[in-house]
């Protein structure tokens, strides 16, 4: 999967939050947040009446990065609520990350087909 076809399938599936994401549309999902934000904050650091593209683009990205994350986590093989592990004090925000590094359930899960799958 390329950094496009991840942004792609994120906004297309916008508010779904069944099935499963492989690690590479959770990564590239990030790194083009990453990128998204850097741009818009650097360029409302230069036109400063701006500024409130990168929270609007913030506030309207949100729900398909939770969308995403959470079809990581059933990769994975755990409920979207696993996400609460981010309650946890410094300590849960290394597990989520530790979690979304690992390769998920090979076949197919309680949550859906394998994303890896040939024809998937």
């Amino acid at each position: 999967m390329t950094l496009s076809d991840a942004v792609q399938n994120c906004l297309r599936k916008y508010a779904e939050f069944s099935g499963r994401a492989c690690r590479s549309e959770y990564w590239y999902w990030n790194l083009f947040m990453v990128i998204l934000q850097s741009v818009l904050v650097l360029g409302s650091s230069v036109f400063l009446d701006l500024i409130w593209v990168a929270g609007l683009a913030s506030f309207g990205l949100f729900v398909p990065g939770l969308s995403v994350t959470i079809r990581r986590l059933h990769d994975l093989g755990k409920s979207g609520g696993s996400l609460l592990v981010l309650v946890i004090p410094l300590v849960g925000s290394f597990i989520l990350l530790f979690w979304m590094c690992k390769r998920g359930t090979e076949g197919a899960n309680d949550f859906g087909g394998d994303p890896n799958a040939a024809g998937a």
